[in-house]
């Protein structure tokens, strides 16, 4: 995987999140976002063979996350939100700047999101 252009950053809490535009391999672009200096994205957003755009989510890293977050469950919940201001806002990005003319399985939608706020708020 080959970072090709850098869209958005934001610091949250102990979290630097940075979402690039990537080249996975044969051209095939994606939108990832990655969490401090780990080279593997926490969320990636990539076109299947049927072009629908789909969502996922890095469980290593998030384990990462998990691991170094606050102990303080309030203030997980107002970091959380601010991260999926985040993403809500990369997923527009990344549908004009990568995934144009094609489908997404928008992240308001996405078990995986839900899933990744039950790990980090309440475990």
């Amino acid at each position: 995987m080959k970072k090709l252009i850098h869209v958005d950053g934001l610091v949250i809490g102990r979290f630097s999140f940075h979402g690039f535009i990537v080249d996975k391999e044969n051209n095939r672009l994606a939108y990832s976002i990655f969490v401090n200096d780990i080279d593997e994205p926490l969320v990636e957003f990539e076109a299947d063979e049927k072009r629908n755009v789909r969502i996922g989510i890095n469980y290593n890293v998030l384990n990462f996350i998990k691991e170094n977050k606050t102990a303080d469950k309030n203030l997980r919940k107002a970091y959380f939100k601010e991260f999926y201001n985040f993403i809500i806002a990369s997923e527009k990005k990344a549908s004009y700047m990568v995934f144009k003319n094609q489908k997404l399985n928008y992240v308001k939608k996405s078990s995986e999101i839900i899933e990744l706020k039950k790990i980090y708020i309440e475990s």
